[in-house]
């Protein structure tokens, strides 16, 4: 093989798929531990006008809410939309392409183990024998103790459901509803209609103490049952845990290269992914089919992991001001700026704009203690 991609996950079928859409003499193969794809997750992005994501979204949003106590915010842009990528949709589109391409081959129910050099390739262990590949490019999830070693987690635990009276705004997504903080976490409602009595409602959490995303079940429950009654039918049923500001990691050893949320993927102050990953393998695809080579997990701008530390750092050292700052960001910002901001698009005037909006004696002292650790030669203590 020329190219081994370990995990069939959303990068890696992201990057399977461009090489499937593209014309080129390389054999690529996927590992993937999973017998079957269903429907488990929902991605999430903003964007403006069309600009080729495939699959299409299942659904999109012209304005969006976020809230605290007595203040709510409802953003109306001008051109930015919030789109959702169902991953029945995705992984579909995936398959599909594979399947009609000639070079590239999905192994399901087989797990990639230990990656060793042998005679000028590498050597993969799987749970179906060996494999040899000049590139491996592994985009498998993060290990559980870099997972525990983030200075704050994102867990979620949602419920699709439907119900038989008109409950929900299909026209509004509730980003942040209803924050609160205490106890070292930061909860909030995160609510997208698909119409008056469809929806998906998931209660997530921001904690420096990360558990298992099961345990927030009974709270979405409890939230369906506010929002919806006792009769609300329960159509699936998604969870996860999301690492925010991950250690660093070498993104490559050799030809071995790392990608996905384990090396940078995720946004590490907001948990967006899925437009992050979506560029990264069409750049990697395009390396791969030009020079032969894949192209390395690029790194985010200096000033933009600046920003992401220090906010990272003054909510996890005082996270009962979490609600405000959100708010105060939402207000500073209008729609159209907003999902810039959130989708790494921010202009100077967008960062000026929220750098005005934040408490300075806190973001100040934050800002302070990233820059000397990094004169230090150390990872900014979050």
């Amino acid at each position: 093989m020329d190219v081994i991609i370990l995990g069939g996950g959303c990068a890696g079928l992201a990057l399977a798929r461009e090489m499937s859409l593209r014309t080129h003499n390389l054999r690529v193969l996927v590992i993937e531990p999973r017998k079957n794809y269903a429907e488990d997750r929902t991605w999430c992005f903003w964007m403006a006008g069309s600009d080729g994501l495939r699959p299409a979204s299942r659904m999109q949003w012209d304005q969006w809410r976020l809230s605290s106590g007595g203040a709510s915010i409802t953003h109306h842009p001008q051109l930015w939309r919030y789109h959702m990528v169902s991953s029945a949709d995705y992984y579909a589109d995936a398959l599909s392409a594979i399947g009609k391409s000639g070079r590239v081959t999905l192994r399901l129910d087989t797990r990639a183990g230990t990656v060793t050099a042998d005679n000028g390739c590498y050597r993969v262990e799987t749970t179906a024998g060996p494999v040899r590949g000049r590139f491996i490019i592994d985009t498998r999830p993060p290990s559980l103790a870099r997972i525990k070693a983030a200075p704050l987690a994102q867990l979620f635990s949602g419920l699709e459901v439907r119900v038989e009276r008109d409950v929900f705004d299909p026209r509004t997504a509730t980003l942040m509803g209803n924050m609160t903080a205490e106890g070292g976490r930061l909860s909030f409602d995160y609510i997208l209609p698909f119409s008056p009595r469809h929806a998906l409602i998931e209660r997530t959490v921001f904690t420096t103490a990360p558990e298992e995303p099961a345990t927030l079940d009974g709270p979405c429950l409890a939230r369906v049952e506010a929002l919806c009654g006792s009769g609300a039918s329960i159509v699936r049923q998604e969870r996860g845990w999301l690492p925010m500001g991950l250690p660093d990691a070498p993104s490559a050893d050799g030809a071995v290269i790392r990608a996905g949320l384990s090396v940078g993927a995720l946004r590490p102050s907001s948990g967006y992914a899925f437009k992050r990953i979506q560029r990264w393998a069409s750049v990697c695809a395009d390396s791969l089919v030009s020079s032969g080579k894949p192209s390395v997990e690029f790194a985010d701008p200096v000033a933009l992991r600046v920003m992401d530390q220090v906010f990272l750092r003054a909510m996890t050292h005082s996270i009962g001001g979490a609600p405000g700052d959100f708010v105060r960001i939402a207000r500073a910002l209008n729609g159209d700026r907003f999902a810039r901001f959130m989708s790494d698009e921010a202009t100077r005037a967008d960062w000026l704009k929220v750098i005005a909006a934040l408490p300075k004696t806190r973001y100040l002292a934050a800002t302070v203690s990233i820059i000397r650790a990094w004169s230090q030669g150390r990872n900014a203590p979050c």
